[in-house]
């Protein structure tokens, strides 16, 4: 609840604060200037619910000269930011957006900073609208300068990367990454992911350098863990270990801490790689399954299938550290797909998505194996598209590409459903039903999303059958939802 200013503190009570500006409004000896004045500060102190209701009463009560137009836009306004910085959970209504949007000329004339277009460019963003919020962010990018215009160019760039245009997006935040540490942040964030995908962006035109730049100007442990990766899966050891060392100083995990073990391992200098093992055992209990074992080969030739084979037991064993200990340096595209599940037992799945990219170039059924492998690691981190593409990239059996095609339809249904598409949530059910049976919490979210888009018939079909066959906690809450006086919550 927002605090009262001066002229309520000690009442005791918003309600007495609200009645104190109505009647401050209602005076028949006070200018029509005061009152605008007065208007504009009770609707950003009283609670929004109390400050909704006092516009809505200057509406009807039409007084003359008074125009509350601008008392409107500093309600949008308030509620706008509010809603974005999530001090309050209510959606603003079509009516304040639509103040949000008047053109220049009315409510927004001297609006210099282009803040109604801002508000409604990242109320857009927060619904999922990035094509409509890109527009009105590049808009105020152009007409701004200052925070303004590093707010909207933060902005575009999330924008393009809700629309998939990462590179785009990478671009912008790199060329105005010194504005702000938000947009440095977002740059740093957006070649992080793309580092560690399973394609990553050719390194061209110093862009490892600047970013390399700004993890140190962030001291970001995951942008420190990307770069060590990075540099580990091209065998640049030294430079791994370095930065492995760096995120760890950082507050990286207890994978960074793996990391420089098998990076300073990878040097030829086991005993220091000992060494650090038994330092960051008592901090990461999970090392203590690490062992120095690995075999390595010389001229980048593969070991032998003795080495694949034992990298095989232990998996089978379940200790896969092991096995990615044994696998690591083992040539080959077999032994690159064995590293990729090592890896999903560790829940590495940006790492494990590289590596199964290096096992496509192996025989039919590594291949398939690996672009299967694939799939599943990108639908791990919640990229759908990807996993699909990966599944389609090389002929597989039916059931596996039904697997990851309805595995990435649920994804899809879910962020619809996050973003307030629930029109594009039901598509991608659509889509999945058609493939396998829809189980019950997709059957819930299906529910919902048909009483967000008006179909209560349906969603009432929905969740009747669904708490027919066992019915709990979240089927009564469907059909509260549907009929309030008739559904009583019995727990």
């Amino acid at each position: 609840m927002a605090r009262c200013s001066s002229l309520c503190r000690g009442s005791g009570a918003t309600g007495e604060a609200f009645d104190l500006y109505r009647l401050a409004l209602a005076a028949g000896d006070v200018s029509t200037s005061d009152k605008r004045a007065t208007a504009q500060k009770a609707v950003t102190v009283l609670p929004l619910s109390q400050s909704q209701r006092l516009l809505d009463e200057l509406r009807q009560a039409a007084v003359p000269g008074l125009d509350v137009s601008d008392v409107e836009r500093d309600l949008a306004r308030r509620w706008a930011s509010d809603y974005l910085e999530l001090r309050q959970d209510v959606v603003p209504s079509q009516a304040m957006l639509d103040v949000l949007a008047r053109p220049a000329g009315t409510v927004a004339q001297g609006d210099n900073e282009m803040i109604n277009t801002r508000l409604l460019a990242w109320l857009h963003r927060r619904a999922g609208r990035h094509g409509e919020a890109l527009a009105l962010f590049e808009r105020a990018s152009t007409a701004t300068t200052g925070a303004a215009a590093a707010d909207a160019t933060l902005g575009r760039a999330l924008s393009l990367a809700g629309l998939g245009r990462g590179a785009e997006a990478e671009q912008i935040a790199r060329e105005n990454r010194k504005t702000s540490t938000a947009l440095e942040d977002l740059f740093v964030g957006l070649v992080a992911e793309d580092l560690t995908s399973a394609t990553p962006r050719p390194a061209t035109d110093g862009r490892l350098e600047d970013f390399a730049d700004a993890v140190r100007a962030r001291q970001s442990a995951p942008g420190a863990s990307a770069l060590a990766w990075y540099a580990f899966g091209l065998k640049q050891h030294q430079a791994a270990a370095a930065w492995f060392e760096m995120a760890l100083a950082w507050g990286a995990d207890d994978e960074a801490a793996e990391g420089h073990v098998l990076a300073t391992l990878g040097l030829g200098d086991k005993a220091a790689a000992a060494a650090l093992l038994a330092a960051y055992t008592p901090r990461y209990p999970r090392l203590a399954r690490l062992t120095l074992t690995a075999p390595r080969t010389s001229n980048g030739g593969r070991s032998g299938g003795g080495a694949l084979a034992k990298a095989e037991k232990a998996r089978k064993a379940g200790d896969p550290a092991a096995c990615l200990r044994l696998a690591v340096s083992i040539a080959g595209a077999e032994a690159a797909l064995l590293k990729g599940w090592c890896l999903m037992d560790l829940n590495r799945p940006e790492e494990a998505a590289l590596a199964f990219n290096a096992a496509l170039s192996g025989d039919g059924k590594t291949s398939r194996d690996a672009a299967y492998g694939k799939s599943l690691a990108m639908l791990r981190v919640g990229r759908s598209f990807d996993a699909v593409e990966a599944a389609q990239s090389v002929n597989q059996p039916t059931e596996r590409r039904q697997e990851v095609a309805s595995a990435a339809l649920a994804q899809a249904a879910a962020s619809s459903f996050e973003a307030g598409n629930y029109a594009g949530t039901l598509a991608a059910l659509d889509r999945r039903r058609l493939l396998v049976p829809e189980p019950r919490d997709l059957m819930l979210l299906r529910g919902w999303a048909l009483i967000h888009t008006g179909q209560k018939t349906a969603a009432r079909e929905v969740f009747t059958l669904l708490d027919r066959q066992l019915s709990s906690r979240e089927t009564r809450a469907g059909l509260q939802e549907l009929d309030p006086i008739l559904i009583v919550d019995s727990e």
